[in-house]
């Protein structure tokens, strides 16, 4: 088997720092994020031919002059969810599109590292759960963040449902709480239950979190590198 490039979008100012497709549910949309501090979103104008790619959005997500601009990308799966995603720099930012204007709009402003920028973020996949989470790994530290999804008035919404007296009602998240992790960590990715979450640095070590029964995150497991020469799990 062969890849064959099959298109170039050339429209970031600075490096690509990070790319990511959304959910299959929204069609083949491809977020992409560069060290001019923009998160830009292609569509295909139709599935058989990807030779042609349109921009539909571009989002200043964070200063052009910023140190790395925009790091990482995730997108929301939720299927009850209109088109998330959440991108990294500076600090977190959740964006969410809405039909009315048909445009990108930022949600939710998470706080940043005590230090440096994001160097990851990750969205985990929602499965039954009535709130969200969005892991972060900010170098020296893991950050968890649970957002609540609460039902608000607003006709603007485009997750909205109207109910029997007329009135909207709208999905809304808000920050519910949050668990900061002294550990290496600069990349981390969930897994497909978003259940347990993985978390990696330069010491050659992956960690694997799961929360307690209080919703706190504790280290369940670990994987050794070359420092540890017969591998394997080890259980904390």
């Amino acid at each position: 088997m062969r890849w064959v490039g099959k298109a170039s979008l050339t429209d970031a100012r600075r490096a690509v720092t990070c790319v990511e497709f959304a959910p299959r549910q929204w069609g083949l949309k491809l977020a992409v994020g560069s060290a001019d501090g923009c998160v830009r979103i292609y569509e295909a104008v139709d599935i058989m031919n990807l030779a042609q790619w349109i921009l539909s959005a571009t989002i200043q997500a964070f200063a052009e002059g910023s140190k790395l601009g925009c790091t990482s990308i995730s997108w929301c799966t939720g299927r009850f969810e209109p088109p998330t995603l959440v991108a990294g720099g500076s600090q977190l930012i959740v964006y969410r599109y809405s039909d009315n204007p048909r445009e990108w709009r930022p949600l939710l402003q998470l706080p940043g590292p005590d230090k440096g920028d994001v160097l990851d973020v990750s969205w985990a996949p929602n499965v039954g759960r009535r709130f969200h989470y969005i892991a972060s790994a900010e170098g020296e530290q893991l950050r968890v963040y649970k957002l609540s999804r609460e039902a608000k008035g607003d006709a603007a919404d485009p997750a909205a449902k109207t109910s029997g007296g007329g009135a909207t009602i709208g999905r809304h998240l808000s920050l519910a709480s949050s668990q900061t992790v002294a550990t290496n960590a600069w990349r981390c990715e969930w897994n497909v239950t978003g259940t347990v979450l993985a978390s990696s640095g330069d010491g050659g070590v992956v960690h694997l979190w799961k929360p307690n029964f209080e919703g706190q995150f504790r280290c369940v497991s670990k994987v050794q590198g070359l420092a540890n020469p017969s591998g394997g799990l080890q259980d904390i």
